[in-house]
């Protein structure tokens, strides 16, 4: 069962207070004294829907064929937020792009081209770093095979398609709707029926 609300209460007789995730915004029993309660405020549970991208990469070395072919990427709010700052520091410094270690890539395989999220599967392929690299039109990450030289890369991310989906992401529920003939970007479609659906 995947809850909506938080409830919070206050019993009336003996003044314990507790709280409890429901699919109902319901009264309770109080834990200490059996009184019927109602809460004295509810929240909605708002599921973490992020957007997510699978990309293909490609390796620096033509002869390397052991590097993860997709990664799996999920942008995260705080990692959004960063995205933005890097933009601005790139913007104010007159750099070609801003850079910083970054772990969000699941780096993954397929035995199939252009999988779902589901025909990806985990690679055995040990990663030494990450890098994320923002430009003035795009994001990508970077990553070294373990115990190696071998560069791989993702494919890059059009900022467009980013800010696209975070407007999708920071919509009300109830507004959703309303953004679906405004939409360009397949991973911002796929993100408005996920969170219609949540």
């Amino acid at each position: 069962m995947q809850y909506k609300f938080r409830n919070f209460y206050k019993c009336s007789k003996c003044g314990h207070e507790w709280s409890m995730e429901w699919h109902a915004t319901c009264d309770d029993r109080c834990p200490k004294c059996n009184t019927s309660i109602s809460p004295t405020r509810s929240e909605d549970i708002i599921p973490k829907i992020y957007p997510k991208w699978i990309v293909p990469t490609y390796c620096s070395d033509e002869y390397c064929d052991d590097y993860p072919p997709y990664a799996l990427i999920e942008i995260t709010p705080d990692l959004y937020r960063w995205i933005q700052r890097a933009l601005k520091a790139r913007k104010s410094l007159d750099a070609a792009r801003i850079q910083r270690y970054d772990y969000t890539p699941d780096w993954k395989a397929s035995e199939i081209d252009s999988p779902t999220e589901d025909e990806l599967v985990e690679t055995e392929c040990r990663i030494d770093y990450n890098l994320i690299s923002v430009s003035d039109d795009d994001i990508k990450w970077t990553a070294v095979i373990k115990h190696t030289s071998v560069e791989f890369s993702t494919e890059r991310i059009p900022l467009k398609e980013v800010k696209e989906a975070f407007k999708v992401y920071k919509c009300s529920k109830k507004n959703l709707p309303l953004l679906i003939n405004d939409l360009k970007y397949n991973v911002s479609k796929e993100l408005l029926e996920r969170r219609l659906h949540a």
